[in-house]
């Protein structure tokens, strides 16, 4: 698992955590990432992208990627259990 932490938005503990679960269709992927880019405003944010095991170049696409999390499934945990994964990496938004 390759983890990239950077938020984006800005330098303080984000407001917002974006979780992506995915699972092949890396274009719909890049897509959804490049328009939280696109469309973000002031608002502190961090993406964790949960890769559920796929096999399109997903994963080497997310770590190219420096402003996002990535978790990297090693099999096919399902939508459910990527986003209880994703919980884990998120930053300590519960304890404020």
């Amino acid at each position: 698992m390759k983890t990239n932490i950077a938020k984006t938005g800005s330098e303080k503990t984000p407001t917002v955590s974006i979780i992506i679960p995915v699972y092949n269709k890396l274009n719909y992927t890049k897509k959804c990432i490049e328009s939280i880019f696109n469309a973000s405003d002031d608002t502190s944010y961090e993406i964790i992208v949960v890769n559920n095991a796929s096999t399109d170049g997903t994963e080497e696409y997310l770590n190219s990627v420096s402003n996002l999390i990535s978790i990297n499934n090693k099999e096919n945990l399902g939508f459910v259990e990527a986003c209880n994964r994703s919980e884990e990496h998120t930053s300590e938004l519960q304890s404020h």
